[in-house]
């Protein structure tokens, strides 16, 4: 028997694009800012959705460094094999008493927040999601983060041409908005911008 093929069948594959150098990049941006931003409000332990939530990096980043008190994470992402690994990634956290880790195979755009009312929502994938119905279905008071990206890739289907014109398409007013920011990513072979938008709807 070769033991090696047989782990080999049984381990679900990593995409490793979610390791790159503009994936961590942007969710330490915005582990950063979220952290600074709930310090100064005092918050009770989060209850947190993520939409498009991929193979759970980003609440593995936000657990690992334990700067927010979180109760609960919803994972939303249409694709089962990416709840899968993230299953795997997040094990660690399935016996902490004091958290719940749900996922949810489900388009974010057909989400019920009579039935799941959380505290914050998270969406770093906001340019793979070509209408807005699911920014339009967010209860108003409900804090948010977003990123978005003017990167050109064939699943962008829905990247702003800068964040003013970002703003504007989610109608936020200044006062919803506590920050919003854009990182400059440049490669040898291409470069791209990166967006942030965080506050209260």
């Amino acid at each position: 028997m070769d033991i090696m093929k047989d782990l080999r069948r049984n381990i679900h594959p990593i995409d490793f694009d979610a390791f790159s150098h503009g994936q961590i990049n942007s969710k330490l941006w915005l582990c950063e800012k979220l952290e600074a931003y709930f310090k100064t409000l005092a918050a009770k332990p989060l209850s947190v959705s993520i939409y498009g939530s991929w193979i759970g990096l980003l609440p593995f980043m936000l657990l690992s460094r334990g700067q927010l008190q979180i109760r609960q994470f919803d994972l939303y992402d249409i694709d089962q094999d990416a709840h899968v690994t993230a299953s795997k990634i997040l094990d660690y956290w399935k016996f902490a008493a004091d958290l719940k880790i749900n996922h949810h195979v489900q388009d974010c755009n057909h989400i019920n927040h009579s039935e799941n009312q959380s505290d914050l929502i998270i969406n770093t994938s906001c340019e793979h999601i070509l209408t807005l119905d699911w920014w339009n279905r967010i209860p108003s008071h409900t804090h948010f983060c977003l990123q978005s990206t003017d990167m050109k890739h064939p699943t962008h289907v829905s990247s702003p041409e800068s964040l003013e014109a970002w703003k504007g398409s989610l109608q936020l007013h200044s006062q919803q908005i506590s920050f919003s920011g854009e990182q400059f990513v440049s490669y040898d072979t291409f470069s791209f911008r990166r967006w942030m938008i965080l506050g209260r709807k």
